[in-house]
């Protein structure tokens, strides 16, 4: 998209550097600085990896980045024409475009492509070949050995993935491929070099997508939580994944550490071997303040090259409104195969099939049906402020429904497939993904529980239903009882005081009158 405005760059710049400064101090001179030619122009005098070119390219970023709805935006140029800066916009929502052009319209031209993140795109699926084994073992090899220079070197790349390339119509017959995804193909961040051709023979193919965390907010209020619910501390929100017995906290909930804590706090909290349960700073809400269901109590961050199966959790002790079933929440919209589906067994599968049909609950998108498709070593990768974070060996997900797999606020969601004997078997919790695509990364049950140093998953077959039903109903006896004991014993107190003092009254009136010291002798 290309964003046309009006006016002129300057004529005359017979000191770059100065006029450069002077344009700095005031959004005033937008007239001067957002244009395409004098973009082009620094370009072509500086470099492309200038400071003044990137100075003057963050302005214009900060202009585009307070429009609604715009999640990211950065300068790009292209090998076609080296000095042609082109903004890649990535954004929610719709009217982003004319958003900018109206943002811009009394300036110059700018060039502009955006990306809508959040479109799901049911036809944006990639060719699922067969590879031989020996490729297969070439491409896990190559992802380890350059997955940490190339997210060092490439902030935007958000996913590496082993993948085939059809070489003709017969599907045994395909060649292995390095995918590397980015937010607009083509188009590199002014500051970076373009990928190489290939890695250790390996040819790379480019590939559009944006892998993200899913996050955001939902309304509902639980009397006993359930997996799938709503979350939230201190503003940050998810899905409540799922149960288990910790040894040392006794029953608690299970989701992504980034549901509820931002980057730093997950490195500062990570591993941590006290966190106050004491500390409102720690409690979770559900599905938000004042309704406070527990307290994280331990969070473990494995984000890392050196970790084959990344993981990110925070484990919350659960004080108020346990679970008393294997229900889900009820879909805001009726599903055929929705409704009224519980997991009870407690059962995992820690390496589901490909191909295995799935499906999912969170709190935005509810029940969602998938197919686990294939992925060779990928590794998903995020950049912010405090470094680099890449997670490792995540199952895959495709949807297979009309909508995406998740969506913002779904991490943390549970995935669930049906096992040989037709039951449901938990394969992990939503952990990122990209909404166009329809795909989620899931990060595998077995280095969940492996990690929480817990064997399985809280079972809710009925008779334990009923047991946890039966112990809910004796302990709220139990609170009516002991409020009527101390109802009871505060009366008896009373009742006490007031007669030790009637006692100590008589005593003073019976033995202490004067009149009966009259007469008498004292001996």
């Amino acid at each position: 998209m290309c964003c046309s405005v009006s006016g002129k760059s300057p004529k005359d710049e017979h000191d770059s550097k100065r006029l450069f400064q002077k344009n700095l101090r005031s959004s005033d001179n937008i007239k001067q600085r957002n244009t395409r030619n004098h973009l082009r122009e620094i370009c072509q005098r500086h470099g492309r990896k200038s400071q003044e070119l990137i100075t003057e390219c963050d302005f214009i970023c900060k202009q585009i980045s307070s429009i609604v709805n715009v999640v990211n935006v950065y300068p790009a140029w292209n090998e076609n024409d080296t000095t042609k800066i082109v903004f890649v916009v990535t954004h929610t929502g719709t009217n982003v475009e004319d958003d900018i052009k109206s943002k811009f319209k009394d300036h110059e031209e700018i060039d502009v492509i955006t990306k809508a993140i959040d479109c799901f795109d049911s036809y944006c699926k990639d060719y699922q070949g067969h590879l031989r084994e020996d490729d297969v073992k070439r491409l896990e090899a190559c992802i380890d050995k350059y997955v940490e220079r190339l997210a060092k070197k490439h902030r935007f790349l958000t996913l590496i993935e082993g993948c085939a390339s059809k070489m003709n119509d017969d599907n045994d017959n395909n060649e292995p491929r390095l995918g590397l995804y980015v937010p607009a193909k083509g188009y590199i961040p002014i500051d970076e070099d373009p990928f190489d051709e290939s890695y250790d023979g390996i040819r790379v193919d480019v590939r559009e997508a944006v892998y993200e965390r899913f996050r955001k907010y939902a309304k509902d209020v639980h009397t006993h939580v359930k997996m799938g619910c709503q979350i939230e501390r201190k503003r940050k929100t998810g899905t409540l994944g799922l149960f288990v017995q910790h040894p040392f906290y006794g029953l608690c909930g299970v989701t992504c550490a980034h549901v509820l804590l931002d980057d730093e706090e997950k490195k500062a909290y990570n591993n941590k071997k006290f966190l106050d349960p004491e500390d409102p700073e720690n409690f979770v809400h559900q599905p938000s303040p004042p309704h406070d269901i527990g307290v994280i109590r331990k969070v473990i961050v494995k984000e890392d090259a050196r970790y084959p199966i990344g993981v990110e959790i925070a484990v919350i002790q659960i004080k108020k409104r346990g679970p008393n079933s294997g229900q889900f929440p009820a879909p805001r919209q009726p599903q055929p195969h929705g409704n009224g589906l519980e997991f009870n067994s407690g059962k995992i599968c820690g390496k589901p099939n490909e191909n295995d049909e799935c499906f999912k609950f969170g709190c935005i998108t509810d029940y969602t049906t998938g197919i686990v498709i294939k992925s060779i070593a990928n590794a998903r990768i995020e950049h912010d402020e405090h470094g680099t974070s890449i997670m490792r060996g995540q199952i895959k997900i495709q949807s297979s429904c009309s909508k995406p797999f998740a969506k913002h606020g779904d991490s943390g969601g549970p995935v669930f497939v049906h096992d040989s004997n037709g039951e449901v078997a938990c394969i992990g919790l939503i952990n990122a993904g990209c909404t166009r695509r329809g795909e989620a990364f899931v990060t595998p049950i077995n280095i969940i529980l492996q990690e929480l140093e817990t064997p399985n998953l809280i079972p809710f077959h009925p008779k334990n239903a009923s047991l946890l039903r039966e112990l809910t109903i004796l302990k709220r006896d139990h609170s009516v009882m002991k409020e009527k004991i101390d109802r009871l014993l505060s009366a008896v107190c009373s009742g006490r005081q007031d007669s030790t003092l009637k006692r100590k009254k008589r005593k003073k009136i019976d033995f202490c009158p004067l009149s009966a010291l009259e007469g008498k002798t004292l001996r």
